[in-house]
């Protein structure tokens, strides 16, 4: 492909007609030629088919003038017939015998044929055809045809050998004459097309030397062709293109010059210099408006990132003090976006039936307003952003304008923009600022970004606020609890004094049994749980007459829930065992009531029940105190847990862990724990309740120096197990600490990390000593006044 690619179009053009011609002779050649060898082969078939039947009738003629089978005589009246070629020089014919030995044969009687040759004559089923075989001849190979055709009356065959390559000398001749023809005729035809191309090829070359300086750049000039034909029509468009080139060339010289205004037509629709020039010209004019618009984004860019940058310090700041914050964040959004005025207002959802925005913070004209307002969800623009969480923009509003009923009151500002304090979807409040200049987009933008670290903090800040208000107040329901604690303890012991004295003046018994119908709930019941008799305390406390309750037993009154355990405890009374504890009661307006009781049974002489003693006290009011401080304990917990995951978001968690931990510290026992059981931390409370020192305790792993691990760690195990797939665990235990006896509350809470794998476990712990020491003299008073009743 090289040596094609050096050679000139019209060396091409001869070499490529020259092989064609040269082909087309030669395929011609080899089908005359084949088509005579063929023809030449049928001749010889038939020739031989006809000598061989002449022959085979000569034989059967001979036969018949001497006597049966094959004889001398035979043998000499054929041999001159079989002296001499059939018809080519080699071609001589021969008999054989059914043994293949040469019985007639010019110089062969006597010898064999070949074996193959034998094997095949007799492999065939016709008695005449012929044999293809190669034989060398003079270190040659000789192609050979062997007809044949038996004679039956000798069992012989009679054939002639052909050798082929002989019959084939005059068809080589004629080859040789064809070959020198086909040469010849190409040779003819290849001068005359040189000799019809050699103009065109010339201004071929012309365009060649003329294309060959417009690849160096240059502009040659236009090129001289009168035909009309395909060379004249290249022509006339190359000089199209010539004049075409010169015209861009001075047009991108003018450009060059900076000359944008010069009038220039392309050479068509297509013409990808010329439209790429036009284009330059365009991008030209252009450059500089987009240069401007860059300039105008990129300080637009930088503004938004430099007022993120600051409220990200702002609010990072003044995040522990909400009014603090909100001024702080109006002021400087104002400044930043020199507007005039604006205000922050936060939702309220304290009342669940009644939500409302307070403006809790307001601006104007660089001076704060003391504003107090409240806006219904839905009232006005800013009730309508809460309830859209959309922004909204008015601009351009007249003077006349409808009342726009705005967070600020009713004003026709130039522009107003109203935008939701929103994170993931939740509103936490609205900011309005009004402004004589209009919004750009990048600054509303930037609004609403601020908005959402906004949001953020504002939501921190609440939690923290409600979670130091959730303390409080279980700090003082814990007070109350105390108080009343203490007035049933001198209730108690009040009690306790009329018992003394009852055992010591049998003859006030009537009087001691009035004081307990006052003091105590009392009832007498048979074996069936049927009321026999009932004190006015135990009647006013499940709201019935003494006749409503004929019909009814002591297990109507039992908590529907606590049914199957008291019929388990009351087959233990029948059986003669007395009962103390807490027991669930529900009155004639299926009111939860708690009563500390004592179920005792009375026996004759005979050992038999005769009836069973019912003696409690009311403490429903106590026990309520207890469950609500355990459902506000767990409500702390969620708490702890709904801030963790707000911490995780506003990448605070440890800051406001620790400031959790700080808020209950004075109050709780605080532990915290890895997932292995290592104590990281104790609180103060820790060291003050139960008396030892943070730095004998920290680093230690609980069920090494936990008392129920060490006794039941089945049971220890199965709890750390729970916590571990993130189940809060509860459990109360007692020690002593310097001779007394206190009693603990303890709440095991889980917290999580990103992956949703426990990552630590805090344990809050409550001292309930006071309630349990009550729980325990109630209880032993109870006994106590059991035994008295028996003794009667």
């Amino acid at each position: 492909m090289r040596v094609l690619n050096k050679l000139s179009i019209n060396h091409r053009i001869q070499l490529a007609v020259g092989l064609i011609l040269l082909f087309l002779y030669a395929v011609s050649g080899y089908v005359v030629y084949s088509f005579s060898a063929s023809r030449m082969e049928k001749q010889i078939h038939r020739q031989m088919e006809v000598y061989l039947g002449n022959l085979s009738g000569l034989i059967n003629e001979v036969e018949k003038q001497g006597a049966p089978g094959f004889d001398p005589r035979d043998h000499q009246t054929l041999k001159p017939y079989f002296s001499k070629p059939a018809f080519f020089s080699t071609d001589y014919p021969f008999m054989a015998d059914a043994a293949g030995h040469y019985t007639i044969h010019l110089y062969k009687e006597g010898q064999r044929i070949p074996r193959y040759l034998l094997n095949q004559l007799f492999a065939q089923s016709e008695k005449r055809g012929f044999i293809e075989f190669t034989e060398k001849s003079n270190n040659q190979g000789q192609k050979i045809k062997l007809f044949y055709q038996k004679v039956d009356i000798y069992n012989s065959f009679i054939g002639i050998p052909v050798n082929l390559n002989e019959a084939a000398k005059d068809l080589n001749s004629n080859r040789f004459v064809l070959i020198l023809l086909v040469i010849v005729g190409s040779l003819f035809f290849i001068f005359v097309i040189n000799l019809t191309l050699k103009p065109t090829l010339k201004t071929i070359a012309l365009i060649d030397d003329v294309v060959s300086q417009m690849a160096k750049g240059e502009v040659s000039s236009t090129i001289t062709y009168q035909s009309s034909d395909e060379v004249g029509k290249i022509v006339k468009s190359l000089n199209v293109l010539i004049e075409g080139l010169s015209k861009t060339a001075a047009f991108a010289t003018e450009i060059g010059h900076n000359n944008l205004d010069t009038e220039f037509s392309t050479l068509g629709p297509n013409d990808k210099l010329g439209n790429a020039l036009l284009d330059l010209r365009k991008n030209f004019k252009q450059s500089k408006e987009e240069e401007d618009k860059r300039q105008e984004e990129d300080k637009q860019r930088n503004w938004t990132n430099s007022g993120l940058a600051t409220f990200a310090d702002i609010l990072r700041q003044n995040n522990n003090n909400l009014q603090r914050l909100s001024d702080t964040v109006i002021q400087n959004l104002l400044n930043y976006l020199n507007a005039n005025q604006g205000g922050l207002f936060m939702l309220n959802e304290d009342d669940d039936t009644n939500p409302q925005l307070e403006l809790i913070s307001a601006f104007a004209y660089n001076r704060k307003k003391f504003m107090q307002k409240t806006i219904l969800l839905g009232e006005g623009l800013v009730g309508n952003c809460v309830i859209e969480k959309q922004t909204i923009y008015l601009k351009e509003i007249p003077d006349n304008y409808l009342q726009i009923t705005s967070g600020l009151g009713d004003a026709t500002p130039r522009a107003l923009l109203i935008t939701p304090l929103k994170l993931e979807d939740k509103v936490f409040g609205v900011i309005e600022i009004a402004s004589f200049n209009e919004f750009k987009p990048f600054e509303i933008d930037f609004i609403e970004k601020i908005g959402e670290s906004i949001a953020s903090t504002l939501s921190a800040v609440k939690n923290s606020i409600r979670t130091s208000q959730l303390l409080e107040q279980s700090q003082q329901q814990r007070e109350e609890m105390a108080a009343q604690e203490e007035e049933m303890r001198q209730n108690m012991e009040e009690m306790q004094a009329t018992q003394e004295e009852m055992a010591r003046k049998t003859i006030e018994m009537e009087g001691m049994s009035s004081a307990i119908n006052e003091a105590m709930l009392f009832a007498e019941l048979t074996e069936n749980g049927h009321f026999l008799n009932i004190n006015a305390n135990m009647l006013n406390t499940l709201g019935y007459t003494r006749g409503e309750l004929e019909d009814k037993t002591i297990h109507n009154f039992i908590y529907p829930t606590d049914v199957t355990s008291f019929n388990d405890l009351w087959r233990l009374v029948k059986g003669g065992e007395t009962h103390n504890g807490t027991i669930k009661w529900i009155n004639r307006n299926n009111e939860e009531l708690y009563l500390l009781s004592s179920i005792s049974p009375a026996f004759d002489e005979v050992g038999d029940i005769f009836k069973i003693f019912f003696l409690g006290q009311d403490i429903t009011a106590s026990k309520q105190i207890e469950i609500k401080a355990q459902e506000q304990a767990e409500e702390i917990e969620q708490n702890l847990m709904e801030l963790q995951a707000e911490q995780e978001l506003a990448q605070q968690r440890d800051e406001e862990i620790a400031a959790l931990l700080k808020a209950l510290d004075g109050t709780c026992l605080v532990t915290e724990f890895d997932p292995s059981g290592k104590i990281l931390y104790i609180n103060a409370k820790n060291e003050e309740v139960l008396g030892s020192k943070r730095n004998e305790i920290e680093g230690k792993v609980l069920h090494e120096i936990d008392f129920s691990a060490k006794n039941n760690p089945q049971a220890f195990n199965a709890m750390w197990s729970s916590l571990l797939e993130g189940v809060s665990q509860q459990r109360e235990f007692s020690l002593k600490v310097k001779n007394r006896e206190v009693w603990i509350s303890e709440h095991f809470t889980p917290i999580f990390g990103k992956d949703g794998e426990v990552v630590k476990i805090i344990n809050i712990g409550i001292d309930i000593s006071s309630g349990k020491e009550t729980e325990i003299r109630l209880q032993k008073q109870v006994e106590e006044l059991t035994k008295l009743l028996r003794q009667k």
